[in-house]
This record gives C-alpha cells, structure tokens and sequence, in this order.
C-alpha cells in the first residue's frame, strides 16, 4: 500500500495549496518513476510530485486496506477503531491464531480527516 500527498508551493502565500492523497492497495514506492522505478511509466503521479512535496518515509497503520484507510480517515490506530481486517474479514475456520471482534464500519463519533480539511474551506472528494 502507499500513500502519497502533493502540494504545490506558491510564491503568492495567500493562495491555498491543493492537497491530493493517493491511497494505492498493493503498490509500493518503488513502483512510481518519481521514487526510482526504473519498470513502470507514471507520467501523471510524477508531473503532480515534481510541482509539489513528495515523503519518502512512511507508516501504514495496517497492512490490509480497510484498516490502514480508517488509521488514515481517523488518525486513530486501527486496534483503537476495532477495524483490523479487511471488510468483509474472513470467516476464520481451523485457524491457529484469532483475530479479535471487528468492525466493518468506522463509527460516527472520530472526526474524519476530510471532515476537519472542510472546515478550512478544502472540498473533499473520495474515489474507491
């Protein structure tokens, strides 16, 4: 999974900056040109990179998707969230280990991320 922000730096600071967070399942750094790929072809990703701020260290709350995009959403851990696996989760039938109960939902209480953004006057859109 990898996470990646760009923001554009203005000589004119009382522009606001874009913010763009691609949340990619399955896709590692070194899988995009602007972080060394020397296999893939991401044209798109690394003209947005090249005009804004690129991270090269990160954390992943989880190593599966649900979990990692509600730490993510929440700022929350997803131990905290009780979303530790994917949703739906697998039904765990003659399995050595046990994963705890599970939610399949964030719940309504956190403040999300594009719920505090919004309140800076961002739109927020999301595409899954």
């Amino acid at each position: 999974m990898a996470v990646s922000f760009t923001t554009p730096v203005f000589a004119d600071e009382s522009r606001q900056a874009n913010v763009i967070v691609f949340l990619v399942d399955d896709l590692g750094s070194g899988e995009i040109v602007c972080y060394a790929s020397k296999f893939h072809e991401t044209p798109n990703i690394d003209a947005l990179a090249a005009k804004g701020m690129r991270f090269s260290q990160a954390y992943s709350g989880a190593t599966l998707c649900s979990p990692s995009r509600a730490a993510l959403l929440t700022g929350r851990s997803p131990a905290r969230l009780h979303l530790t696996d994917w949703i739906p989760g697998q039904k765990q039938i003659n399995w050595k280990t046990i994963t705890p109960e599970c939610q399949a939902h964030i719940a309504h209480k956190p403040l999300l991320l594009p719920e505090a953004i919004k309140d800076h006057v961002y739109t927020t859109v999301f595409f899954g």
